[in-house]
């Protein structure tokens, strides 16, 4: 519940770890309720969630309350996703530039601007770093990259989000 940050991370991972050693069967169901945080430390959990499929294991996940920026792609993870009644659901790009001034006088200061601030290598990292999590969505709702920008940052309801593909079931109380 609430932002990740790397603090999260280790708490999950850790937790993770314990209840593998514990269950009886290969099956995890994960309750998600994040408002976002980290893109880097929601990848690293959804990588961590795909790799437990890979060796086996059945992915579950439960969205109560509200799931948004970095916790929809924990969500994803889940082979069954289901949301609860009155979950909000919002996507939006995880990595956004930094926006920032240039005061330029001349085409020179601009590409010496650019060299000297590595601003198109940041430019492709956060379009690389994007494309992957935008895929995800792609690749398990079956959601467009035009109606990804459509719905960017408004929040769906758990009908809305069913109706996307983003669940695959809600749990009415």
């Amino acid at each position: 519940s609430g932002m990740l940050s790397n603090s999260s991370y280790d708490m999950f991972m850790r937790v993770l770890e314990i209840y593998k050693n514990f269950l009886k069967e290969k099956e995890l169901s994960i309750i998600v309720n994040c408002a976002g945080g980290e893109s880097k430390i929601a990848t690293g959990i959804y990588l961590k969630l795909e790799s437990l499929k890979k060796e086996g294991w059945i992915i579950n996940t439960i969205g109560d309350g509200n799931i948004k920026s970095s916790g929809l792609l924990i969500f994803m993870a889940g082979s069954k996703r289901s949301l609860y009644e009155g979950t909000k659901v919002m996507y939006h790009q995880h990595f956004k530039p930094v926006s920032f001034e240039l005061n330029i006088k001349s085409t020179e200061g601009l590409i010496k601007a650019a060299r000297d601030s590595k601003l198109f290598e940041e430019v492709k990292t956060i379009e690389k770093n994007n494309e992957k999590i935008d895929n995800v969505f792609q690749e398990v709702a079956g959601i467009s990259p035009e109606k990804l920008q459509q719905i960017a940052d408004i929040d769906l309801t758990a009908d809305q989000a069913l109706e996307l593909g983003f669940a695959t079931e809600i749990i009415y109380k």
